[in-house]
């Protein structure tokens, strides 16, 4: 159990991977490549195979050296046994066709709760200095890791035609847009959706599909908020102001 912990290791249902994949086809995404970073055994990227069957590339990224070799076995997908923090995801990004869907749920996990199991599945300090806000995020007592990732993910995307589309728990992804947004990173659009974190992955924090499309020129500010991952009518819309999240 302290190993599921460490390395966030729950996997998203099926069902949930279906919804979340066909959400994306629905709002006229069709990605030429496709991206899990933390794939686990599996679920989105072979999700992903059907979905988005003109996909070009669909790559995964697994810590694991069991789940990495499970998932290779399947045709049309390639994975690479590695840790997410010392992987050069730009490297990474540069050659792969646009544009880019990069999906999954990173570990719901925070720092201490590793630190506290003496493991070693965390972000170096040293290298995030140099990154929008990252040396702010390490600097707190106890920080989320899915946070970290995402921001480092939403700033090597910068500049490429790419979509970022993460499942998390909802005050992560307004803490990720808001950090994103005081940081300049260029996020075209972005949106949320809820989802019964409870009913798929047994934990009772408001939770939420995250969606962030890169675009150009200064970023929009705005996000738009569903009450349900299928949900057709949007419940709200959020915009930054003055550093804080106001209704419109």
């Amino acid at each position: 159990m302290n190993a599921a912990v460490e390395f966030g290791d729950f996997q998203t249902p099926h069902a949930l991977c279906r919804q979340v994949c066909y959400v994306l086809s629905q709002s006229g995404l069709s990605p030429a490549s496709i991206v899990e970073p933390t794939c686990g055994k599996g679920s989105f990227l072979r999700t992903s195979t059907r979905v988005f069957p003109d996909c070009r590339s669909i790559l995964g990224f697994e810590i694991n050296p069991v789940y990495a070799e499970e998932v290779a076995a399947i045709d049309g997908i390639s994975v690479r046994q590695a840790d997410f923090f010392a992987t050069d995801w730009p490297d990474v990004f540069s050659m792969l066709p646009e544009p880019v869907l990069v999906i999954g749920s990173p570990p719901w996990v925070t720092n201490s709760s590793i630190g506290s199991l003496n493991g070693s599945n965390l972000p170096v300090r040293s290298n995030l200095l140099n990154m929008p806000g990252m040396a702010a995020i390490t600097g707190r007592s106890n920080f989320d890791i899915s946070e970290w990732m995402m921001l480092h993910l939403l700033e090597t995307l910068s500049g490429r035609h790419a979509v970022l589309a993460m499942l998390c728990k909802t005050t992560v992804a307004r803490k990720v847009l808001k950090r994103a947004w005081t940081s300049g990173l260029p996020i075209g659009t972005a949106s949320m959706r809820s989802i019964d974190a409870l009913y798929h992955f047994g934990a009772a924090v408001p939770a939420s599909l995250l969606v962030c499309e890169m675009g150009n020129g200064a970023p929009g500010r705005k996000c738009i908020m569903y009450p349900g991952i299928a949900s057709d009518e949007p419940s709200a819309t959020f915009v930054l102001m003055n550093g804080g999240w106001s209704a419109t």
